[in-house]
């Protein structure tokens, strides 16, 4: 399955996957802001807003559209539609079997094309401050940020949604300058995947964006950047939950080129899976010893906005210091070996081939390592079979294992 990759002369950049044998048609529109943009610089002037300015624009956008509720127009007319916002970025698709360039047109104003109205931006303060209380109460919030907080020095733990405050002071005015900032065709892109004409869909992008008829000034998003090294070493928190254990390493991928990032995300997956599943030795060790019934939760992944990565470790146990000797002891002495990885590279190729038959996920893999590692191409059989044991263990090596944080959640009144 080939995409084809273009920018279109407003700097929109196409991401489009053809595929004439499917039914359906996938379409999202991604703008490139989101829960970590609150501080930027638009013309020539400085601007700083709110946490979760992002995350409420999603929803006054589809629930306050042109077109009215955009969420119940399209579940009216049995199209899958939604909006996410991210750290480092917004996204809104449809995805339908019928009438897609119609609906296509719709999601394109719904996301440029916004009537701001000061009681309707109050209507959606009021769920969402609801949707903020409801992750207030997860039982985990307090420990992870207490993690994050161990890890990152400028990295913010939850930004997305803001707090109630944060919602309640937003205005009309905040909003509309940040949708006219970073709603602009530099900083979107157009993924498309499935039943469609690729000529026909350039022409209605290029039609509809042109009745825009903005005059864009440019925009800079302020990041303050993460030092390499973690926050604190060590962190404990008293709650009367069980306990838990978290080790967290903090990675410089900026000495890596993008094709070697990629690559390094299967080789941590192979060690992480190899060294910490319920099939490795660490969990039967747990089990043995009686530190927990759960198996080692661990986590990989770039740290958006900044050339850093991260893997988290965590274990449901009130035998903190014993798990933490098992995790360590394993990180410092991985097991490699060929059938593993042998295995490890099968399943991946099987992965792959059956992605390639798939419009729509051999996009989504082309996108992720576009936005993640500005990798511009899919990971293919030709791909998978350039990974190596000795390479991996070449690339494993090169990372700072001593750069860790470790959390503890003590059980306690």
């Amino acid at each position: 399955m080939k995409s084809k990759i273009m920018t279109l002369d407003n700097g929109l950049r196409l991401i489009l996957t053809p595929d004439k044998n499917k039914n359906r048609t996938t379409a999202t529109i991604t703008t490139y802001a989101g829960g970590l943009h609150t501080h930027f610089k638009y013309g020539n002037k400085e601007y700083k807003v709110v946490n979760g300015i992002a995350h409420f624009l999603e929803h006054y956008l589809l629930e306050k559209s042109i077109y009215g509720d955009a969420m119940s127009l399209f579940d009216n007319d049995y199209i899958e539609a939604n909006g996410i916002t991210y750290r480092d970025k917004t996204s809104y698709y449809i995805s339908t079997v019928h009438d897609f360039e119609d609906n296509f047109i719709k999601l394109i104003n719904i996301v440029n094309n916004p009537l701001f109205d000061e009681d309707k931006i109050e209507d959606v303060k009021k769920p969402i401050i609801s949707e903020i209380n409801r992750a207030l109460d997860n039982p985990n919030r307090k420990f992870g940020e207490c993690v994050n907080n161990g890890l990152f020095k400028n990295y913010p733990y939850d930004p997305t949604l803001g707090t109630p405050k944060d919602i309640k002071n937003m205005t009309i005015n905040d909003i509309k300058i940040f949708h006219e900032a970073f709603y602009q065709p530099s900083n979107q892109a157009i993924i498309i995947s499935g039943n469609f004409d690729i000529k026909k869909i350039i022409n209605i992008i290029n039609n509809e964006y042109a009745k825009l008829d903005r005059k864009y000034k440019k925009v800079k998003a302020i990041i303050e950047k993460e030092p390499v090294e973690v926050n604190k070493k060590r962190s404990k928190i008293t709650e009367n939950k069980e306990g838990i254990i978290s080790v967290s390493y903090k990675f410089d991928i900026s000495k890596y080129s993008p094709i070697e990032k990629n690559k390094l995300d299967y080789y941590l997956g192979y060690i992480l899976s190899n060294n910490f599943s319920e099939k490795s030795k660490i969990f039967k060790t747990i089990l043995e010893r009686k530190i927990s019934v759960y198996s080692i939760s661990y986590d990989y992944r770039k740290i958006p906005l900044q050339d850093l990565a991260m893997v988290v470790f965590r274990l449901q146990t009130n035998k903190q210091k014993e798990a933490e000797d098992i995790i360590l002891d394993r990180v410092n002495n991985l097991e490699y070996d060929e059938e593993s990885f042998d295995t490890f590279i099968k399943q991946s190729l099987i992965n792959i081939i059956l992605d390639s038959e798939s419009a729509h996920n051999t996009t989504v893999n082309l996108v992720g390592n576009i936005e993640k590692y500005e990798y511009y191409k899919n990971d293919d059989i030709k791909f998978i079979n350039s990974l190596s044991l000795k390479e991996c263990k070449e690339m494993i090596d090169k990372l700072d294992f001593s750069n860790m944080s470790i959390a503890y959640r003590i059980r306690g009144e």
